[in-house]
């Protein structure tokens, strides 16, 4: 296993204050190391950001194509960007997680050709609720975008109702899992939502 830093803090402030040039190059720092690992090693799966992902697909699609899959983590994945990976892996597999410090979500086969990309909590440790922005306390209605709320249960750490700074569409999981799930996570639209960058 081979690790590569990335500061995605630092991606955000640079983009926030519209050192757009400063974020090319260190985006181009990052992928200069993933390459040079995948150029000296054999290498199988990455696990990186949509972003980041999309950003080396363009840079060596060769490499990409090579690969026998992927783990796009993170919290901004779109269907267009979803299947433009999927396209560029030619053949790979293309799994999908969402998370955060204190809980994570595995990825559903995604429905409706690429349209819907679910996810399904680490339950029982971890749940999730997609609430109306504007009461927390409410969950939406299946098919519906609300704000993620989070509950975590380990035997050391208790977390109820973390109000996530994610939007999601609520999923049913029918029969199949004893929780509910969230779909096409994005960040929370409001009225001055940050850049997301390469995160």
């Amino acid at each position: 296993m081979y690790a590569i830093d990335m500061d995605p803090r630092w991606v955000k402030r640079l983009l926030r204050t519209g050192q757009m040039a400063v974020a090319r190059e260190y985006t181009e720092h990052v992928l200069d190391q993933i390459l040079n690992v995948l150029d000296t090693r054999q290498v199988d799966y990455v696990n990186t950001t949509p972003a980041l992902m999309v950003a080396l697909a363009r840079r060596a699609p060769e490499q990409v194509a090579a690969l026998r899959g992927v783990r796009l983590s993170g919290t901004h994945l779109v269907p267009s960007v979803h299947r433009q990976i999927v396209k560029a892996l030619d053949g790979g597999i293309c799994g999908l997680s969402y998370g955060n410090t204190f809980g994570n979500a595995a990825g559903l086969p995604v429905e409706q050709d690429g349209e819907l990309m679910p996810y399904l909590p680490n339950y029982p440790q971890v749940t999730m609720a997609v609430v109306d922005k504007t009461d927390p306390m409410t969950t939406v209605p299946y098919g519906t975008v609300g704000r993620v709320r989070l509950t975590v249960l380990h035997e050391d750490l208790f977390l109820p109702n973390v109000l996530e700074r994610d939007e999601a569409v609520r999923y049913d999981t029918g029969d199949r899992f004893p929780t509910d799930g969230v779909a096409n996570v994005r960040p929370l639209e409001t009225a001055s939502t940050a850049v997301e960058g390469l995160y």
